[in-house]
């Protein structure tokens, strides 16, 4: 039986991905020393899925601390896996891994460097999207890249539908490269810099449509903004600020004429449903339109 020195991880987490990363390893019978997750969303099953692992579990440790230190070290980690986790951890603590840490990052690497990873791909125009397993090293998202797992985006894909599907597909990603993570013998190649880039942790635009854009730009601008929880991408057409939940651009006979329709840069934008006044509109299902949309004026 191979012992912790060479097999254990540590797991930095958060998230209900971090609870199917936990899943897959318990799955997989993978030895976990240290579960390390940032508090909120998914805090506790994070803590049960530690718990069937036999990991200790600590929620956002001081790195520099003597106590998170000595219990890391304790437990010999060979390697480290970080998924969503969303402190930056120092050198001297991924260096304690004499096998390599590691990061899955939900979109292509070098070119979705940073946040947002699956809302730029959908407002770009891409055609595919990565989850990318790559080393991790003192810059964000910089390190060699080991694997990557492309899915198709699909034209009425939203940033939070791509996010889910690209999980669903993680699973694939994991297993294929755990063993040589674990042995040691994960195979990388140094990402392009001169083909990166880095978005910051901002919404594109403070997340406000600009009616100054294409028909076609502002629709990926919606889909890509879409999320169940936080706010959608707003707008304001004669001074009132709404949330777009759908659009489309005019298209002769495929978009419904009888949908409120927005002026921009080369022609209509049809908009299917918005948020107002925190109330749900869904004009394609038959809800009234409020009065200012019917001037198709853009404010």
């Amino acid at each position: 039986m191979s012992s912790p020195a060479t097999a254990g991880l540590s797991v930095f987490c958060a998230k209900p991905v971090g609870v199917r990363v936990l899943e897959i390893l318990t799955g997989r019978n993978v030895p976990v020393t240290c579960v390390i997750a940032s508090d909120g969303e998914a805090i506790e099953q994070l803590e049960a899925a530690a718990n069937d692992l036999g990991a200790t579990f600590i929620v956002d440790p001081d790195f520099s601390g003597n106590d998170f230190l000595q219990t890391l070290q304790a437990g010999t980690p060979a390697a480290a896996l970080c998924v969503s986790y969303p402190k930056r951890i120092p050198m001297t603590v991924l260096d304690m891994h004499v096998r390599g840490a590691f990061n899955l990052h939900p979109a292509r690497l070098p070119t979705y460097r940073g946040c947002f990873p699956t809302v730029w791909p959908i407002l770009n125009g891409d055609e595919t999207a990565d989850y990318t397993l790559h080393e991790m090293t003192a810059g964000f998202d910089e390190g060699p890249v080991v694997d990557r797992q492309t899915v198709a985006i699909d034209e009425n894909d939203t940033g939070w539908s791509l996010y889910l599907r690209l999980v669903d597909n993680l699973p694939a990603l994991l297993e294929r490269n755990i063993d040589a993570i674990l042995a040691g013998k994960a195979m990388s190649t140094p990402q392009d810099d001169s083909a990166a880039a880095y978005y910051p942790n901002a919404l594109p635009n403070g997340g406000r449509i600009d009616w100054t854009w294409t028909a076609e730009h502002v629709a990926r601008f919606v889909r890509a903004l879409w999320h169940p929880r936080f706010p959608c991408a707003t707008a304001e057409i004669g001074g009132e600020t709404f949330e777009t939940l759908s659009a489309q651009p005019e298209a002769g006979t495929t978009t419904d004429p009888d949908l409120p329709g927005v002026a921009c840069r080369d022609g209509i934008v049809r908009l299917s449903a918005v948020r107002y006044n925190g109330q749900v509109l869904n004009f394609a299902g038959g809800d009234p339109v409020p009065a200012f949309l019917h001037s198709g004026a853009a404010a």
